[in-house]
């Protein structure tokens, strides 16, 4: 028999007027990590999300991982956080859920470890997952975690008070948040993990609205981006691009490379037993763009909003519009076509 003891710092939190000693606000990968690590902590811990359904959602890519990234998952884990038992394992600080069941999530579907033909210092782990079941295992988690309560509300204001210090930046302190009902949620602690949703933005073509991911009724939160303006942050705007979606009838894939998972899989997670669906992984599909794309896009490409330069985008993930301008001496960009899930009827398509 194999006994250890976990140790870890926990910040001891006396706030007895307040209700909650932390408040999140957003249920993307951030707010669940946050609301998570805070709870760990000892600290009473409220996550608000506009709609509960959706805590965990995975709004654009449905993997996890990769060059960097899969390494960032993992030291995640290593400090106890939820993603990496998610996507597919156990994680060693959470003990008590091995005393209770064996939570062993069912994400992943497909399992690839990049850079394998490099050193094992810059291998990168990288899993694709099934959308729904990791949208379940996910708010499973936060379910079980003591000191976390989950609210569906939408945060229209920082609550602040005056706050004499040494530092003459600091003038203001906040006291809570105000949701657009006209509640008050008491806190000692506040953090934003809005993602998309804070004052966000959706282009299609030259069509433009506010919203914080497509298809969700849900309004983007502007009252809490003027809230942050008028406390004195210098507010910035990014952009990301999410491609449309692929029926699987329409798609021919037998004239494309077939990627299968790694067997066995690595998974992100250091305990458990492994990914539960290692013998029922999903293929990926590779292909490349063809001069004829080269030709549609360049010729329509002043029908998006992709391409303009007004607003910063992601340097190592350019748009595909991006790609054929920077790089027209390149005959073809690679493109994969990724699973969603298991009974999912589209496909991702990436690097686009």
């Amino acid at each position: 028999m194999i006994s250890f003891r976990l140790r870890c710092q926990v910040r001891r939190y006396a706030t007895s007027t307040r209700k909650y000693d932390v408040c999140v606000i957003g249920g993307g990968h951030a707010g669940c990590e946050a609301a998570a690590g805070a709870a760990r902590t000892g600290a009473r811990t409220v996550l608000l999300t506009q709609k509960l359904d959706t805590v965990g959602e995975m709004s654009c890519n449905p993997s996890i991982g990769g060059v960097g990234k899969g390494t960032l998952v993992r030291e995640v884990d290593a400090l106890g956080g939820v993603m990496g038992r998610a996507a597919g394992m156990l994680n060693l600080r959470v003990i008590e859920y091995l005393l209770m069941d064996s939570v062993v999530d069912e994400a992943g579907i497909q399992w690839h470890m990049l850079n394998r033909s490099k050193g094992p210092a810059v291998w990168g782990p990288r899993a694709q997952m099934d959308r729904t079941l990791y949208k379940r295992a996910i708010q499973s988690a936060l379910a079980r975690t003591p000191n976390l309560e989950t609210r569906a509300a939408s945060v229209h204001d920082l609550a602040l008070e005056p706050y004499t210090s040494s530092n003459p930046l600091t003038q203001q302190r906040v006291i809570g948040v105000r949701l657009d009902t006209g509640e008050t949620i008491e806190c000692s602690e506040v953090v934003i993990c809005t993602g998309t949703f804070l004052a966000g933005e959706i282009h299609i073509g030259h069509k433009s609205f506010p919203a914080g991911r497509h298809n969700d009724a849900a309004s983007p939160a502007s009252g809490l981006s003027a809230s942050l303006h008028r406390a004195g942050f210098q507010l910035g705007r990014l952009k990301t691009g999410t491609p449309a979606r692929l029926d699987k009838q329409s798609i021919d894939f037998s004239a494309l490379e077939r990627q299968d998972g790694d067997i066995p899989a690595s998974g992100f997670a250091y305990w458990g037993p492994g990914v539960k669906y290692e013998d029922r992984q999903v293929a990926c599909y590779k292909t490349t763009t063809t001069s004829e794309t080269h030709r549609i896009i360049t010729e329509n490409i002043d029908k998006t909003m992709h391409i303009r330069e007004t607003v910063k985008g992601p340097r190592y993930c350019p748009s595909l519009e991006a790609k054929v301008l920077r790089f027209a001496e390149k005959s073809g960009h690679i493109i994969w076509l990724e699973p969603e899930g298991f009974d999912s009827g589209t496909q991702f398509y990436s690097s686009i």
